[in-house]
């Protein structure tokens, strides 16, 4: 029996495993003890506050920084800058925005970045949601009505760009040879990074099929860019079921 066909046979095995008790076996097969899990978790901390303290942070950094993931501010933009990017209709978008637009607390954020952006962003972000009214209730009368439809295009052209702009910080591309060309630059720099296919949209079997297909293709692309021997100094993929 080879190495690849036990390592099949012992993931099958575990198919709908109990996670009580299969994550304490995984925890244990990675060989590290207590004093070297305190090691790695001192390094980690060392390594955020590094960059949380350093003099100049980008776009991202400002936003997260603002707008935390625990926040529901902080996950309806990201949400928003991720599917704005792949919304292929003008009725979609206008959806999409009222829905994680509206029912947020924007105006909380005013001035509280040290980013002029971030905080032009908040104030519009809240003139957003009052132009467009509550997703859940809408505009209360037909002047209200009236202006959200007249105002739609120009936000959904403002909001948009703005979300293009903060998406292109964490979506390299539309393609994957669109975004190995768009890595080149940083990852001279010494970046790295992991590719994605986005793969857990699919729905039908016709959607697994073409999503295999794609990560199989991105998997070739890759290829010939693992020139390392070290795995972390090479480009990843991370595979959605």
């Amino acid at each position: 029996m080879t190495d690849t066909t036990a390592f099949r046979d012992a993931m099958r095995a575990r198919i709908y495993a109990d996670e009580n008790i299969l994550v304490p076996e995984l925890i244990e097969a990675t060989g590290l003890d207590d004093a070297k899990r305190r090691t790695i978790s001192a390094h980690a901390e060392k390594l955020v506050t590094a960059v949380r303290t350093g003099n100049k942070l980008g776009l991202m950094e400002s936003f997260l920084a603002e707008y935390g993931l625990a926040t529901d501010e902080g996950v309806a933009l990201m949400s928003l800058a991720e599917a704005l990017l792949r919304v292929p209709d003008a009725e979609t978008v206008d959806a999409l925005i009222h829905d994680k637009v509206g029912g947020s607390d924007w105006a909380s954020h005013f001035g509280g970045s040290s980013n002029t952006l971030v905080n032009f962003s908040s104030w519009a972000l809240n003139l957003t949601a009052d132009v467009l009214g509550d997703p859940e209730v809408g505009p209360k009368n037909a002047l209200h009505r009236a202006i959200a439809r007249l105002g739609e295009p120009v936000i959904r052209t403002a909001v948009g760009q703005a979300m293009r702009l903060l998406g292109s910080q964490f979506v390299f591309g539309r393609t994957i040879d669109e975004a190995v060309t768009n890595a080149k630059k940083p990852e001279a720099l010494g970046y790295r990074y992991s590719y994605d296919m986005l793969g857990e949209a699919a729905r039908t079997s016709e959607d697994a099929q073409r999503y295999f297909k794609a990560y199989a293709d991105a998997i070739a692309t890759l290829a010939p860019h693992c020139t390392s021997p070290a795995v972390r100094d090479n480009p990843g993929i991370s595979v959605k079921l």
